[in-house]
């Protein structure tokens, strides 16, 4: 992807001076970098750990496993009028609105693969059904953050309707004809809930790792950037996180409702892979997340009018705790996991090897 469509090799040397530039900030003011990486991994080990990492594992196992025949029949009389999606869309379609911002596109990404979906349906499922899911925002920003279910139900139902609302419109105006019969997706138990625990455990960590790289850049700018204004919407836009904490602390729950359902810049980063393979612009996707954004906005403060809220519940800091009382505890009981479930693929997938051997002996 290029930078403003600079030739490659001025490209380069403007990606090597700007890279100098972090590093002499880093290197002159350690301790508000050093402050803002504990911050942001406070929040990832405890918050968005205990919190997000149990959903994931779940979500992901239903979409390794897949759905029975008949409900993704029963679900395409409803998915292909609406959307233009097939019953196979199913699993991603539900996972996308339950599971968290990456589930969907992931989800889209691997259908799409396995040629159980069209180009258009990935495309869709991607653009439209990329949600904060149930745990984000009920967990993290309605019960920690405001200490009301309430408010977390409010954010859940205004994602989830504002991304039903974007895609049934666009499916009004440009009716989808190409899709596929249903399929099954065929996977023994133990192996998708290995493969589920395997890929939750991938997704946390690159969350994570996103959170704490994003959360430098932001001090970053922040240093070199003393505008007012600029500094707002790094707050708002940039982490999703940080921009929700920071939303809480000083604007009303529709403001949070909006950075919630925007997703922020590093979401963006982080499935900007997947977003390209399946052939959507970037540019349509950043337009749909601030049209979601604008849509979550609304709808929340309908219903924030409908049964209103205290804002003065806010707490802060967040009082979830890890497993662990230590950092260090923490990240190698992460790590642990993660060994171990290497181990594991690698053991099975030796295995498969071995017993096909033998048959072809």
């Amino acid at each position: 992807m290029k930078i403003l469509n600079l030739p490659k090799g001025l490209t380069k040397a403007l990606l090597l001076i700007i890279s100098f530039f972090c590093g002499f900030i880093i290197i002159t003011n350690p301790e508000i970098i050093s402050q803002s990486v504990i911050f942001a991994l406070n929040n990832c080990f405890n918050l968005v750990i205990p919190s997000v990492f149990p959903l994931l594992i779940v979500t992901f196992f239903i979409s390794e496993l897949g759905f029975p025949e008949v409900i993704k029949k029963c679900a395409q009389k409803i998915t292909l009028p609406l959307f233009g999606l097939s019953g196979n869309c199913t699993e991603a379609i539900i996972t996308g609105l339950t599971g968290g911002y990456n589930c969907s596109v992931k989800a889209s990404h691997r259908l799409y693969e396995a040629k159980s979906i069209t180009k258009e349906e990935a495309k869709r499922l991607a653009l439209f059904f990329t949600c904060p899911g149930l745990s984000f925002s009920v967990n993290i920003c309605g019960m920690a953050l405001y200490s009301s279910l309430r408010a977390g139900v409010i954010f859940f139902i205004s994602s989830v309707l504002s991304c039903l609302i974007t895609s049934a419109l666009y499916n009004l105006f440009r009716r989808n004809a190409d899709f596929n019969s249903i399929s099954l997706y065929r996977k023994r138990t133990a192996d998708a809930f290995v493969d589920s625990v395997a890929n939750s455990v991938s997704v946390i960590i690159t969350i994570c790792s996103w959170i704490t790289v994003f959360s430098i850049i932001s001090s970053i700018l922040k240093i070199t950037v003393s505008a007012d204004g600029v500094n707002t919407f790094i707050s708002l836009f940039g982490e999703v996180t940080s921009a929700v904490m920071y939303s809480a602390e000083n604007y009303s729950l529709a403001v949070t409702s909006l950075c919630l359902n925007f997703g922020g810049i590093c979401i963006f980063l982080q499935q900007l892979p997947y977003i390209i393979k399946t052939g959507v612009s970037t540019l349509s996707y950043l337009l749909c997340r601030i049209i979601q954004g604008g849509i979550s906005f609304i709808i929340s403060s309908i219903l924030l009018r409908l049964f209103p809220i205290a804002t003065d519940v806010f707490s802060y800091p967040v009082q979830f705790k890890a497993y662990s009382d230590s950092f260090m505890g923490s990240f190698a009981l992460i790590l642990l996991g993660a060994v171990l479930l290497y181990s594991v693929k690698s053991t099975k997938d030796r295995a498969a090897s071995t017993k096909h051997k033998t048959y072809m002996h």
